[in-house]
């Protein structure tokens, strides 16, 4: 691809398992932010799998890491600075995050029929998994449901982006997205694996019916709950408790838990402590109704900062245990999703 300062010659590892028998075409691929390693990992552990068995039919291939630059330097962005998921559908003269953009274009995606890129949390944050797609693609969203993550959101396409490129092709797009960046995942890694192997099956790529699933709660949105802004969706002006002070962001819990007791409408999402002063830390909350999908891992908040990542259904993983579905009768739920959340709990609890 290119050469780093030391002239020593750069290569991006692109994997092709191919079947006897024709049938689609799988792209996936991991690390197009290089420090988000938990997509590698999955990668990995698929081409394991498809050693052990090969596919049955189609063809697979498999960019483990993508932003190979990144990932030397175990940053997000590329080595010019530019973020590579802005810079589709490239230029064959551009930057260097802009060339790489036009290779994939021209080389790798003609040959793919469905795309499945998978992320992690960046920029100190930490995702729930959850699979995202382009608003409006019925095929996308079917092989979502297909492969039956917690959560499924409906992604806008924004400019740059391999989405927005894609969605002129009208070739299915799926984003994976869980952990956090520059580090491994366990459970963010499990889900992975099994969605994408679902998909295998689905698509008849291994001669397998999958499981049923466990349905997954379909959103259409989600936003960052700012210490100081109202959230988006609030029917009252609801406002996070830090008020007007920064400080040590801390949280009693575990990273993932939610709060499960007494009549409070409210669910915390951690507290801000001030560095010089002996006062008890303040908290930082969002509505009940309201479930948290991410959160920050850094521990210095300020004034305005987000603290959080909120979508309209109670989900949260409790990471020593198994996934957590709350539902209450005031949060609104319909019955067709306390029944998936059902069927959730009780396939996580076997």
């Amino acid at each position: 691809m290119a050469k780093l300062y030391t002239r020593t010659q750069v290569d991006i590892p692109v994997v092709v398992h191919r079947a006897k028998h024709e049938g689609p075409t799988l792209l996936v691929m991991a690390a197009m932010h290089g420090d988000e390693v938990t997509g590698i990992e999955i990668a990995r552990r698929m081409l394991v799998a498809l050693k052990r068995r090969p596919l049955d039919r189609g063809t697979l291939i498999a960019i483990p890491v993508l932003n190979v630059f990144g990932f030397l330097a175990m940053q997000r962005e590329m080595p010019d600075g530019r973020d590579l998921n802005r810079c589709f559908p490239g230029s064959e003269h551009g930057s260097l995050a802009a060339r790489l953009a036009h290779a994939l274009v021209n080389e790798v995606l003609p040959a793919a029929d469905v795309v499945i890129d998978l992320h992690a949390g960046g920029a100190q944050r930490m995702n729930f998994p959850q699979l995202r797609y382009t608003a409006g693609s019925q095929p996308a969203l079917e092989l979502a449901r297909l492969f039956d993550p917690p959560v499924i959101l409906s992604s806008k396409k924004i400019a740059g982006t391999l989405r927005h490129h894609l969605a002129k092709t009208d070739k299915p797009y799926l984003l994976f997205e869980g952990g956090a960046s520059k580090q491994f995942d366990d459970l963010t890694t499990e889900e992975g694996v099994r969605g994408i192997s679902r998909v295998l099956m689905g698509t008849k790529m291994w001669d397998q019916e999958p499981r049923s699933p466990r349905g997954a709660a379909e959103l259409s949105n989600s936003s960052w709950a700012r210490q100081l802004l109202r959230l988006a969706g609030y029917h009252r002006r609801e406002r996070c408790r830090s008020e007007e002070r920064g400080g040590a962001g801390v949280r009693e819990r575990s990273l993932w838990q939610v709060l499960e007791q007494g009549a409070s409408p409210l669910q915390w999402a951690g507290a801000v402590r001030e560095h010089f002063t002996r006062g008890e830390p303040r908290g930082c909350d969002v509505p009940y109704r309201e479930g948290v999908v991410g959160i920050r891992l850094d521990p210095a908040w300020i004034k305005g900062r987000t603290s959080c990542s909120v979508f309209g259904l109670c989900v949260a993983l409790d990471r020593q245990i198994q996934y957590c579905l709350l539902l209450r009768k005031r949060c609104g739920i319909s019955s067709d999703a306390a029944s998936r959340a059902g069927s959730l709990l009780s396939s996580l609890g076997s």
